[in-house]
């Protein structure tokens, strides 16, 4: 048996406004992601000249000490 026309439109209606809200919501999430992911980026360079550093400094060290 086929259902009136009103409540499948009723139901659609409620599924995309369901739908609406959960990307709304990925949106936001994908939003803060992005804005975390930029202010560790700095960080990431400043570890990798780090390591370089560190990484220079104990070569020198070891071929100084053969």
């Amino acid at each position: 048996m086929s259902e009136p026309v009103e409540v499948t439109l009723a139901r659609l209606e409620e599924r995309i406004k369901t739908l609406s809200d959960e990307v709304r919501h990925v949106h936001d999430e994908v939003s803060e992601l992005k804005a975390q992911a930029n202010r560790w980026k700095g960080a990431f360079w400043v570890m990798v000249a780090v390591g370089g550093i560190v990484g220079w400094i104990s070569h020198m060290f070891v071929g100084w000490m053969r």
